[in-house]
């Protein structure tokens, strides 16, 4: 069994990132050709500055950057059972004896080239020293810039986390005591169903909170809702109708946890329960593209609504930006007889 590290000891996952994606593998191809063209100006006299010197060299570069990610790819998983220390200098060494190779190759490729020209020792001896240094200088400050980079990224996360569960654990005391005031609405009148209902709010709760990082698929959300509007169709009867309209393709959306759900409850309490007759609920949820809308819509009450019944909306707002920035969007329309929240998050 490997032995724990201890807290403080910065994993290796953070020095070095995971070079089987695109993504860190584009950044290494990109300072490649940085260095390339700094070589070719710093030295223009031996040949034009855009033309066949920079191309070699590049392609030089380039190869020992797309090699170098191969073998960090696939000594990640040995790697990530050292320590950090020991992670770093078998990187390193792996680096520079993988440059020592393609430089060996590429000296005798260009040799080859110009017909098999006769060169001194200490010319190929200074070509490959050279190279040596340049690519421990070059490793190290990527190494460097990749481990700063995934700590403001870990910063960032926690920073994040914090936040969504400040704000979760103001939207969750909303939600119980609306959950309970429609429960302690049914023990007077109906306390078998009120009975059974208490294990139901019991599965309704683990479901809500059971998610740390805030968040669910759509598919989980609207199965909270529905339990929640079963509650409140045993308290309405017949003032509540529901009607629901969802694409299958929606339905691997992320969401945060109680999104919808709360949209419902205003739905409910600020709408259908205000009007003598009730009337229709109706949510929906469809892909548009890069999108996933969720529309719920309530007739709108008689009375006019009572200030200060924001919180879950603004609340559901700030969830939104933190969790999609700009792309997660809470849009409300009051029409003439209907009201309408659409929630939109990117697919």
């Amino acid at each position: 069994m490997t032995p724990a590290r201890p807290a403080s000891e910065t994993p290796v996952s953070d020095l070095i990132p995971d070079l089987c994606q695109a993504d860190p593998v584009l950044r290494v191809l990109l300072v490649s050709q940085m260095l390339a063209c700094i070589l070719v100006l710093a030295n223009p006299a031996e040949g034009l500055v855009l033309g066949p010197r920079l191309v070699v060299i590049s392609l030089f570069l380039h190869w020992i950057g797309l090699s170098s990610c191969a073998l960090l790819c696939a000594l990640r998983p040995r790697l990530q059972r050292m320590s950090l220390a020991q992670a770093t200098i078998c990187a390193l060494l792996g680096l520079q004896l993988l440059t020592l190779l393609i430089s060996l190759l590429g000296y005798e490729a260009v040799r080859w080239v110009d017909g098999g020209r006769q060169t001194a020792e200490l010319e190929r001896w200074l070509f490959l020293a050279r190279t040596q240094l340049i690519g421990l200088l070059v490793w190290i400050m990527l190494l460097r810039y990749f481990h700063l980079q995934q700590q403001w990224r870990a910063e960032a996360k926690a920073s994040l986390e914090a936040r969504l569960l400040a704000l979760q654990a103001r939207i969750r005391p909303h939600f119980l005591f609306n959950a309970l005031n429609s429960l302690a609405a049914l023990i007077p009148s109906q306390p078998l169903e009120a009975e059974r209902l208490v294990e139901n709010l019991a599965e309704l709760f683990r479901v809500a909170l059971d998610h740390p990082d805030g968040q669910h698929t759509l598919a989980e959300e609207l199965a909270l809702t529905r339990c929640y509007l079963g509650i409140e169709q045993l308290r309405l009867g017949d003032r509540l109708q529901l009607e629901w309209e969802i694409d299958p393709e929606a339905l691997q959306a992320r969401v945060p946890v109680l999104s919808v759900e709360p949209l419902a409850e205003n739905a409910v309490y600020h709408g259908i329960e205000k009007r003598p007759q009730g009337g229709l609920l109706r949510i929906s949820a469809r892909r548009m593209d890069t999108e996933v809308r969720v529309q719920v819509q309530n007739p709108r009450a008689e009375l006019p609504p009572q200030p200060g019944r924001q919180m879950a909306v603004d609340n559901l707002r700030r969830r939104l930006h933190l969790l999609h920035g700009a792309q997660g969007r809470l849009d409300l329309h009051a029409q003439d007889t209907l009201y309408e929240a659409v929630l939109k998050v990117p697919l």
